[in-house]
């Protein structure tokens, strides 16, 4: 009958306290994740400002070309 009345309480009291210490256990190492996380986006935007900077803009579209006034007979298909 111990047994069975210790088995009890485990299951009803000190299983769900074991389930809430593993999850802030989860949380806690989730934050440093999240800071490094914002360390890289803050690099990775500086990083983008730097090649804005440093690269022309260049708008012109590939693969479209005005047509010439003159007419070719002699095209090959």
């Amino acid at each position: 009958m111990k047994k069975y009345i210790l088995g009890f309480v485990t299951g009803v009291c000190l299983l769900p306290i074991w389930d809430s210490l593993t999850e802030l256990l989860q949380v806690a190492l989730e934050v440093p994740k999240g800071k490094l996380s914002k360390k890289v986006i803050k690099i990775n935007n500086e990083l983008q400002d730097i090649q804005e900077q440093s690269e022309p803009v260049n708008t012109c579209a590939i693969g479209f070309q005005i047509p010439d006034e003159e007419y070719y007979e002699d095209d090959d298909f």
